[in-house]
């Protein structure tokens, strides 16, 4: 056992315990290249790479049993490896999305902290210079509730297709034509901001039938009036007393602001959601942020 490491040795250089050692060996997993005459398990230094394995597949999330399908580690088929290097693929490719919706969303309300003070109530209003921007929308109406409900969920199952986050922010958009004739409550826009208009080819190649519905608005750079509105995610006895849709309300409200400042229909009018905030007795309101361009 000349050039054999005792198992308190092998453990130590491994810097682990014996107790793990053993518990490695009870599974079928790193064992002992020989065993004394004295009943002592015995090590060999190359057995360093095996444990090391062992560890960082251990690391990455998988179990004792899942490792041990890959215990031949002198003769292994590298198809185990691939395989788990495309799970992990995909894994990173799920927490990367997550990562840009986040990091997307922080600059978001980091932007809005910078163009809204904290006490900005609905009607505030200001101008802000937009660059050129992309939207993938969808036709529906609010009329309907349950078909509303229908068309976001499809529009997601699009996104999944065509690999974009399906929890990113739904934004209502009113073209040049709803605006002219004051339609507001029925046949508006849903989507969400994209980077570019390259998905044009894609979808009319898309067998999704949401897809021949789908279209990308391009929103140019300029001057937008942007006015915030908000309304109370619960009804109010005011608001149980209104025949009027809040929202609808403050669509109305931000045309007719806009309107003063020579708003430019074509770019149409964009909703975004932008915060909750607790008002007056404990009752929650969504701020949204409406931007139409002037000239």
């Amino acid at each position: 056992m000349k050039n054999e490491l005792t198992a308190g040795a092998f453990a130590k250089l491994c810097g682990t315990t014996k107790a793990t050692l053993r518990w490695y060996r009870k599974v079928g997993l790193l064992i002992p290249k020989a065993i004394g005459d004295n009943g002592y398990a015995y090590y060999g230094t190359e057995q360093l790479i095996q444990f090391s394995t062992i560890q960082a597949l251990q690391k990455v999330g998988y179990t004792l049993n899942q490792i041990k399908s890959y215990s031949d580690f002198d003769n292994a088929d590298n198809s185990f490896l691939e395989k788990q290097i495309s799970q992990l693929d995909q894994e990173i490719s799920i927490l990367q999305t997550q990562r840009d919706y986040l990091k997307n969303l922080l600059n978001t309300q980091k932007s809005l902290s910078k163009r809204w003070k904290a006490d900005s109530k609905n009607g505030d209003s200001k101008v802000i210079h937009y660059e050129k921007t992309f939207y993938l929308m969808i036709p529906t109406s609010a009329d309907n509730p349950a078909y509303y409900q229908k068309q976001l969920f499809e529009f997601k199952e699009l996104l999944s297709e065509l690999d974009l986050p399906s929890d990113s922010t739904i934004i209502t958009f009113l073209d040049e034509n709803h605006l002219e004739k004051k339609v507001f409550s029925n046949g508006f826009w849903v989507g969400i901001q994209i980077k570019d208009d390259k998905l044009t080819p894609i979808l009319k190649e898309s067998k999704n039938t949401i897809a021949k519905r789908a279209r990308i608005f391009t929103r140019p750079a300029g001057n937008y009036f942007t006015y915030l509105t908000s309304f109370a995610l619960e009804t109010t006895p005011e608001q149980s007393n209104k025949s009027v849709n809040p929202m609808v309300q403050g669509q109305i409200m931000a045309l007719r602001a806009a309107r003063r400042k020579k708003a430019i229909l074509s770019a149409g009018l964009l909703e975004t959601p932008v915060t909750i905030k607790e008002q007056e007795k404990g009752i929650k309101y969504l701020f949204m942020e409406i931007s139409i361009l002037i000239k």
